[in-house]
């Protein structure tokens, strides 16, 4: 693949967003147009609501992609506003995330959650609660099936839920229930190349 600013390759997993200066395209796969387009202009549209379980998102991102890998943080907000106009980008985290993260999220344009508990699940089930009301669309990041239940009470309010998720490891009850399932988009660090030269062996011995 030849270097572009910003390469998107789909997998069966996620869509993968390799760094500016990836230079190669390890996987023979074939490159496709982006995950979600505007809305037409005569199209209506619903404000949405945004969702993140970011603990569940990063493990699944690092499990599937390796360590360095991670998910596409801006890019969930996009997608809410391509399906409409999105009330807030909420985005739940372990207690102690160091205040750098926490400002980048805030710069996206995240209002970001503490769980405040071992788990940040019910952080996000409180949050969907509290903006029922101020949402027709709710965005969920994450893979995990404890929140089956919250999509059912999402959806006999008629709220409509998308679920983004890395597909491997998205629980499949709650891909089944949603009313649409993504595949999350995940950056890639870029991969180092190394040209060996008879300068850089230099007296190195046979390797052969």
């Amino acid at each position: 693949m030849t270097n572009t600013l910003r390469d998107t390759t789909a997998t069966k997993d996620s869509a993968v967003i390799w760094s500016p200066l990836y230079v190669s395209e390890p996987l023979q796969v074939t490159p496709t147009p982006a995950l979600v387009k505007a809305p037409a202009p005569h199209q209506a549209i619903d404000p949405s609501v945004v969702l993140v379980d970011s603990p569940n998102a990063m493990r699944c991102v690092n499990s599937t992609y390796g360590p360095q890998a991670r998910p596409d943080w801006s890019s969930f907000l996009n997608l809410a506003r391509s399906r409409g106009n999105p009330v807030r980008g909420i985005v739940a985290v372990n207690d102690g995330l160091p205040l750098r993260f926490i400002r980048k999220f805030e710069l996206m344009g995240y209002r970001v959650q503490f769980s405040h508990a071992f788990d940040v699940d019910d952080r996000v089930v409180a949050q969907a609660i509290r903006m029922v009301n101020r949402g027709r669309v709710f965005v969920l990041v994450s893979g995990d099936g404890g929140f089956c239940s919250l999509v059912s009470v999402l959806q006999r309010l008629e709220k409509r839920v998308i679920v983004v998720a890395v597909a491997s490891c998205c629980h499949p009850n709650l891909r089944s229930l949603a009313d649409e399932f993504l595949p999350m988009p995940v950056v890639v660090p870029p991969v180092p190349v190394i040209n060996v030269t008879q300068e850089t062996l230099g007296d190195a011995p046979n390797l052969r």
